[in-house]
């Protein structure tokens, strides 16, 4: 049962759980409830009923983290039949964060704009099918792709040598910016940051970010640069 603590208060509904608690029990039933707060918080809940709340294990349930939100995306799209690919796995579980049940509505609503559409499903599909999602474009955070592909352009350098191993200056600069604006633009750690470029150890991505910040404080036309790709990177959202 989700949600019990509305019970609280209410006499009548409490009194037949507890008569439908004690005979789910006595039959040896598993019973789980979900509530905002702990037993000893609902503070109109009957004594006899917080007793035996309080008899099995509370839980601190608490948001999913991002591998966990990758997983539960990837199942449930699974289960309706699509496989998404990882990029769009990784967008929206850089953007859905707070719970399971938007994450499963994002899902669905992304699975029925390609079906009504007929378009393939990639990053720029499900910001267009799932931007009314968000309160304002603030909410909506770009994925590392989408940084990673505006960097590119602003270099014209090819994106998987920005991700690799090139080794011109211009690449390495534009590697290290474009950690910079993953950083400051998504919720990835800098292990994760560190994923997008081949497995570069979080040392490594630090000393980047680092770096790219001073650089914006010392350098204006390093902080123009900053600015105008910042500026590509919101017009995708516009």
């Amino acid at each position: 049962m989700d949600d019990v603590q509305f019970i609280a208060g209410r006499e009548s509904t409490q009194e037949e759980m507890f008569h439908t608690f004690n005979t789910l029990y006595e039959a040896g039933r598993q019973i789980v409830f979900t509530a905002d707060r702990p037993p000893k918080e609902m503070l109109r809940l009957d004594d006899r009923l917080r007793t035996r709340f309080e008899w099995g294990l509370p839980v601190d349930i608490q948001p999913p983290d991002y591998e966990t939100r990758v997983a539960i995306i990837k199942n449930k799209a699974i289960r309706r039949g699509m496989n998404l690919p990882d990029p769009v796995l990784q967008y929206i579980a850089e953007n859905i964060t707070s719970n399971v049940r938007q994450i499963e509505g994002t899902v669905n609503k992304i699975l029925a704009f390609q079906e009504l559409m007929g378009e393939s499903v990639d990053v720029d599909t499900v910001t267009r099918a799932v931007r009314d999602m968000f309160k304002d474009k603030a909410d909506f955070l770009p994925s590392p792709d989408i940084i990673i592909d505006e960097v590119s352009k602003f270099y014209n350098i090819d994106a998987d040598a920005l991700r690799g191993q090139g080794r011109t200056k211009d690449t390495a600069l534009a590697r290290q910016i474009a950690m910079y604006q993953i950083r400051r633009m998504t919720n990835l750690s800098l292990k994760e940051i560190g994923k997008e470029f081949e497995g570069r150890d979080h040392t490594t991505v630090m000393h980047s970010i680092d770096r790219i910040e001073k650089l914006t404080k010392t350098n204006p036309e390093i902080a123009e640069v900053i600015k105008d790709i910042n500026a590509n990177i919101n017009a995708r959202y516009e």
